[in-house]
């Protein structure tokens, strides 16, 4: 299961642009579980659906200069 507010779940799809609601995007994500059971012991991923939510958030993070590779360096000061 995918973490909520990742992608807008159809309980509150009504709080989007009808743009938004038809976006490919959330449409192929909302298609298929990442996971699927199997005998109530293993999970498999649905690789379409793994492959899908990549490319998902490399289009989220498209616009972001922060690399997962490089880690943030923020100083932090204490002004008196």
């Amino acid at each position: 299961e995918l973490p909520p507010g990742l992608v807008p779940s159809t309980d509150h799809s009504n709080l989007l642009a009808i743009a938004s609601q038809e976006n490919s995007h959330y449409v192929q994500i909302a298609a298929a579980k990442l996971f699927s059971q199997e005998d109530n012991q293993l999970y498999h991923l649905n690789l379409q659906q793994q492959e899908r939510l990549c490319q998902y958030l490399d289009l989220l993070l498209s616009g972001t200069y922060q690399q997962f590779e490089e880690p943030m360096i923020v100083e932090l000061r204490i002004e008196n």
